[in-house]
């Protein structure tokens, strides 16, 4: 692969220049790009972005990004298998059945085009701390996205015959998940985020300096103190998105999905209105703790057959996690470059649970097979040498 790109950045104003004071800080950029790429031909990436700071604490921001890509490798030459009795449940009768599902990848697919369009908002409430908040509304509309149809629904079929074979009774008997383009998606959302890293404690002070005299005194100077211990220190990152739209084209003439109203792509539940990720970390001397978080709200595949009419709970995601360098507890030249990691993985024990319209759970969508660890505990060591 071969490229090239070209990058502008334009002041418009400035007041710490004197240009345009009173609009505050302003700059344009833009850039422009282009990847020779194998199979593909010329693939462009373009972004025009406008950030304005009109007064400290806040800044305005706008962007439009535009990028074609090519599809993952595996997508394209993984190899083809076929695996038999798969318990797959289809939308079109109601049932789960067993099916010959096959994987692997398509050498026929298109590169993809994304454009998002943001506009923003960002505030900095506490001067000299590092804590920020910002807004945003995104759209993002994609084209010729590769994906895999994950579900039997009669949208997929109509859109897809060839992927779903049915014997002459109408039986589901093979389902070929290998990934296809769809036509487009367009989704618009609010972004809230909030960033924050903290020094808990005051700042220790800074070492004494040398005695005037210690250069000419005749005994030996005294080793310098130990640099004083590091407070604790805290960062957190949470980002909510709350989707206004979500809609999928599967073909240029074929009907559009709503995704947020009872449509899917993966046939496990369509896409929650919300969502929220947390990421935190604590740190003092040689401890460490870290979390990461993600919340959904609940979805809803629509039929009008009562069994495929489906209704998937939310779900909170937690992982905790640390870390050890055993080479600071352990002054052993064995430990030198060894760390320990440990992680604890679905804290919450928390699975989706899925009722169709009758309260009952179809086959193939209990929660131990949606998710079959459930909690669980990961030890891991690596050695540098």
């Amino acid at each position: 692969m071969r490229g090239a790109s070209v990058n502008a950045n334009v002041p418009i104003a400035s007041a710490r220049e004197g240009s345009l004071g009173f609009l505050g800080e302003m700059q344009l950029n833009a850039m422009a790009g282009v990847s020779q790429v194998s199979d593909f031909g010329r693939l462009r990436t373009s972004n025009l972005g406008l950030n304005w700071t009109p007064f400290r604490p806040v800044q305005l921001n706008a962007s439009i990004n535009i990028a074609q890509t090519a599809p993952a490798v595996t997508q394209l030459v993984a190899p083809v298998v076929a695996t038999p009795n798969t318990p797959f449940f289809d939308y079109v009768t109601g049932r789960s059945t067993l099916v010959t599902t096959i994987f692997g990848g398509n050498p026929d697919l298109a590169p993809e085009k994304r454009r998002v369009t943001t506009l923003g908002i960002a505030v900095q409430p506490i001067k000299d701390k590092d804590i920020r908040l910002s807004t945003d509304y995104v759209d993002t509309r994609i084209d010729n996205q590769a994906a895999s149809l994950g579900g039997a629904t009669p949208a997929f079929q109509r859109a897809f015959p060839d992927l779903f074979v049915r014997d002459t009774l109408g039986q589901l008997v093979s389902v070929d998940l290998r990934p296809v383009n769809l036509a487009y998606e367009r989704e618009r959302k609010l972004r809230l985020t909030i960033d924050a890293q903290v020094q808990l404690g005051k700042t220790p002070p800074p070492p004494p300096p040398p005695a005037p005299d210690a250069a000419k005194s005749a005994t030996p100077p005294a080793p310098p103190p130990r640099p004083p211990k590091r407070p604790p220190s805290l960062w957190l990152s949470a980002t909510t998105n709350y989707r206004l739209e979500d809609r999928l084209t599967l073909r240029g003439t074929g009907s559009v999905l709503d995704l947020l109203d009872g449509a899917t792509l993966n046939g496990t539940g369509g896409r929650p209105r919300w969502d929220v990720d947390l990421n935190g970390h604590f740190s003092y001397g040689l401890f460490n703790l870290g979390v990461y978080g993600r919340l959904q709200g609940p979805t809803r595949i629509r039929s009008d057959i009562a069994a495929s009419d489906l209704r998937f709970s939310g779900r909170t995601w937690l992982v905790l996690y640390s870390f050890v360098r055993l080479e600071n507890i352990v002054k052993k030249p064995w430990a030198k470059g060894l760390n320990i990691n440990f992680a604890v993985e679905n804290v919450l024990n928390d699975r989706i649970n899925v009722t169709d319209r009758n309260g009952q759970t179809p086959n193939r969508f209990q929660p131990a097979y949606i998710d079959p660890l459930g909690r669980s505990i990961r030890i891991g060591v690596r050695k540098l040498f």
